[in-house]
């Protein structure tokens, strides 16, 4: 054993220690060079545009047109979209029955401009029976603030720029509406947008290097914008949307077959009693606006 071990650590050759000292080192910097480059792109942040919709107020609006909406997810160029349908009802027909019915153009923009859409929004039977019954009584002074803060959001909402609407000046807006209302007790919509910031962390944190782009409804913005800077990722302003095109026909009629199948699919539905009566009464209220959708769509 005294022999072997002698043999093991006899000393070696000047020479040959060099050239093995100078081959490790080599693969060393090998192994180096080839795990930091994959390091750093795991670490670099997304740039994030969260688009704030207006929904059915598009489809009359002077200046947030259906052709501007669709041109400011196309100037953008997303990698992926994170968009306002639920995570368990993806797609573009359960899309459209639960929330804006826009989301018929984010899908056809999807499958016709290759980008990913990914739903990540939330809500349940629960959050639905609270919201229609939240005709809350404020204290007056409450009152008072919420009308005038309302009344300047309404403003915005009815005849504002595409740029005054996702700007700071705006979410600064929202964020005192909602403040307002969750010192009078009511945190429903908070409790949402938690939710819905967890889907996206959920989303943003397999992405690395990428372009995303958040679709939700306007009053969602201001917390969605502070989410996605929570996580480390870069928000940016809006793409310029101005001398905006007609909107291209590929996407028009992929929008429309989306929303006439979105439309059949919610009849069939109603009337086999497939949604509870909650739902019900919110989607059958729902109807005439597909119609609505249908007819503008129409004169695109």
């Amino acid at each position: 054993m005294a022999r072997a071990s002698l043999i093991l650590f006899r000393p070696l050759g000047n020479a040959r220690a060099i050239r093995l000292a100078c081959t490790a080192t080599v693969l060393l910097l090998i192994a180096g060079c080839s795990v930091l480059p994959v390091h750093d792109a795991e670490r670099r942040p997304n740039t994030v545009f969260v688009l704030g919709s207006i929904h059915g107020y598009m489809l009359k609006h002077p200046h947030y047109t259906l052709p501007v909406f669709v041109a400011a997810i196309e100037r953008f160029r997303p990698d992926v979209i994170l968009t306002e349908v639920r995570v368990d009802h993806p797609g573009p027909l359960e899309g459209g029955i639960d929330g804006g019915i826009e989301q018929a153009l984010v899908y056809a923009m999807g499958d016709l401009r290759g980008y990913e859409v990914v739903p990540a929004d939330w809500f349940d039977d629960a959050f639905v029976a609270g919201m229609m019954k939240s005709d809350q009584v404020h204290r007056p002074e409450i009152e008072v603030a919420l009308a005038s803060v309302q009344a300047r959001y309404q403003e915005i909402i009815g005849g504002g720029s595409f740029e005054a609407m996702q700007d700071a000046n705006t979410q600064a807006l929202v964020r005192k509406l909602y403040e307002l209302e969750e010192s009078d007790g009511a945190g429903l919509m908070t409790n949402r947008n938690e939710r819905i910031c967890q889907n996206i962390v959920g989303q943003l944190a397999k992405l690395h290097g990428k372009r995303i782009l958040v679709v939700f409804g306007l009053d969602h913005k201001y917390f969605l914008d502070d989410c996605v800077r929570r996580h480390g990722d870069q928000v940016v302003a809006p793409p310029d949307v101005s001398g905006s095109p007609p909107m291209p026909k590929d996407v028009r009629d992929r929008g429309m077959s989306y929303v006439r199948d979105s439309k059949a699919m919610l009849q069939a539905r109603l009337a086999g009693g497939y949604y509870s009566k909650t739902m019900a009464k919110r989607l059958t209220d729902k109807l005439a606006a597909f119609d609505r959708w249908i007819s503008k769509l129409n004169s695109e």
